[in-house]
């Protein structure tokens, strides 16, 4: 998962499409996964600069409230 999610951002920059990476999680989510696992993400991801977003509202991607948006469950 950590794979696909940086290989995700490497991407986005690739493309030059973004400075900042934001990413929507749960609040859960970003507790018990993303923040534990920042420092070897962001290695593998060359270090991009990532505003997290922890909330358990839905993201909606197409007015670019974030760039990558994980929950867990059936789409809105």
């Amino acid at each position: 998962a950590l794979r696909a999610l940086s290989d995700a951002i490497v991407q986005l920059q690739d493309e030059g499409q973004t400075q900042v990476i934001r990413i929507s999680s749960t609040p859960m989510f970003a507790s018990r996964f993303l923040l534990p696992n920042l420092e070897a993400f962001t290695k593998e991801a060359h270090n991009p600069d990532i505003e997290l977003i922890s909330t358990n509202e839905h993201t909606d991607l197409s007015r670019h409230d974030a760039h990558l948006s994980i929950r867990m469950g059936p789409p809105p």
